[in-house]
């Protein structure tokens, strides 16, 4: 089975430390076994893992980020927080999770959303 998101951040962060995965998942007080199913999709990260990651390895806010991304690329399931959200946002939320977008449309969200400065009609 490939790596996932969050999958090929972890091993890019050990190679670059030169941490096995044994020692990466003794530090985050997991077995490897589960560290290495979490890299390959078979197993849902732990909801503390981000902060886990962080007390042990008090990495960059670029890094941090990074995980981030990746956590959320990996996961399954998404909690979203819409207490404070516009209307129009909570529908595109919903039309999202809901498969009411199509692919080429989401492409063209996300091109939005990377840069900003940049205009692009939908």
């Amino acid at each position: 089975m490939s790596l996932n998101e969050i999958g090929n951040f972890l091993t890019s962060f050990r190679n670059e430390i030169g941490e096995s995965l044994r020692t990466m998942a003794a530090k985050l007080d997991i077995s490897a076994t589960y560290l290495s199913a979490i890299e390959n999709n078979k197993r849902n990260i732990p909801a503390d893992f981000l902060d886990k990651f962080m007390e042990v390895y008090n990495v960059d806010e670029d890094t941090k980020k990074k995980l981030e991304k990746a956590i959320l690329l990996s996961s399954s399931n998404l909690k979203v927080d819409v207490t404070n959200a516009s209307v129009a946002k909570k529908e595109l939320l919903y039309s999202i999770a809901n498969s009411e977008i199509d692919e080429t449309t989401l492409e063209r969200l996300s091109a939005i959303l990377k840069e900003p400065d940049k205009k692009i009609k939908l």
